[in-house]
């Protein structure tokens, strides 16, 4: 599964059973499709605007104040040195950082930091009722 399958599953799934959640996605993962020079230029603009090479892919806003940073790989992927330097920054300050490969890593993460009322309160929120 290439990375922007993985991000577009796992997002679509996140947006369904956690539509309390906030979900941010770095810009890294962009795609820059013009010439060269549009492409220096754009990167110069959002450097310009305090964009940082290395950010995690997904960063996912929990309750009471947690914030996942999800850097999303394929089986084989590897991080980049800028993504290495921003997850030892991170941890340094003592945020979590994961590599995920799976959705099924993603959601551990996620129980990891919730709890289980959290997790049943947007359950409940699926459920439909009826009369």
């Amino acid at each position: 599964m290439s990375e922007a399958i993985l991000q577009q599953t796992l997002v679509s799934i996140l947006k369904t059973l956690y539509p309390d959640y906030v979900i941010n996605l770095s810009l890294s993962g962009i795609s820059l499709n013009g010439s060269a020079k549009e492409n220096a230029q754009t990167m110069y603009s959002l450097q310009a605007q305090g964009f940082s090479r290395g950010m995690p892919d997904l960063l996912l806003y929990l309750p009471n104040g947690k914030v996942l940073n999800m850097e999303l790989k394929t089986d084989k992927g590897k991080q980049s040195s800028d993504q290495v330097d921003v997850q030892h920054r991170l941890t340094k300050l003592g945020h979590n950082y994961y590599i995920i490969r799976t959705v099924y890593e993603a959601f551990n993460a996620i129980a990891e930091h919730t709890n289980e009322s959290d997790r049943l309160e947007q359950q409940q929120k699926l459920i439909i009722h009826h009369d």
